[in-house]
């Protein structure tokens, strides 16, 4: 769970709009108030508390201060004011503006436990259960072997996988004489996870080998 204190001059909680697309749950607040009325209520505190003061006319210091005391959990701060640089009681500081895979990698740190219910690598974040990747703000429905493929090739980004291993882990078969079956998995993944998936930037061809998941760099 993600609180988010947003003051009153954003337009129709946008921020809240990034985090629900990107399928996390979280409270909005107007205030640092009625999210302290909110936490004593509550059977338990948030994992995160995000303070929005692009939304604000403050730097957000004495909120900080205040909310680190009032709900005792790590606070992100987004700010158009702080430059490279820390406030105290604040673990992140996010510097507006910035893309959703810069804020959920932040979130993410937090709030994602190696055994959860979401992979998370780069701007992808996979729910294994219900197989929906969610990327920069869209969320996507997989078919299972879609879902596994996307598994098997997260727990490999970064490396080339020959087009036989993924058939071999995918669809646990030693026959490898039709490979249209991967080559058509491969396109609804794309169309997924890709902004333009005839143009594929994440999930990259190597010629004569296979593909490679490729989140190194920053988009």
């Amino acid at each position: 769970m993600i609180y988010l204190i947003e003051g009153n001059r954003t337009h129709k909680n946008a921020l809240g709009s990034m985090l629900s697309q990107g399928g996390y749950e979280t409270k909005i607040f107007p205030n640092l108030s009625a999210a302290e009325k909110e936490a004593q209520k509550a059977p338990a505190l948030p994992d995160l508390l995000i303070i929005n003061t692009a939304t604000m006319r403050s730097s957000g210091t004495r909120l900080c201060q205040q909310a680190s005391q009032t709900i005792p959990v790590p606070l992100l701060l987004i700010t158009e004011t702080v430059k490279n640089g820390r406030l105290p009681f604040v673990n992140e500081v996010l510097n507006a503006p910035f893309t959703s895979r810069k804020l959920f990698n932040r979130i993410d740190k937090y709030l994602m436990a190696p055994d959860a219910e979401y992979m998370c690598r780069g701007p992808i974040r996979l729910h294994k259960e219900k197989c929906q990747v969610y990327v920069n703000g869209n969320v996507s429905g997989l078919t299972p072997k879609v879902c596994k493929l996307l598994r098997y090739l997260m727990d490999h980004e970064g490396q080339a996988v020959e087009r036989q291993q993924l058939i071999r882990q995918v669809w646990e078969t030693e026959y490898f004489g039709d490979t249209k079956t991967l080559d058509t998995h491969i396109v609804w993944l794309r169309k997924a996870i890709e902004i333009d998936s005839r143009d594929p930037k994440l999930l990259v061809t190597i010629r004569g080998v296979g593909y490679r998941l490729d989140l190194s760099a920053e988009k």
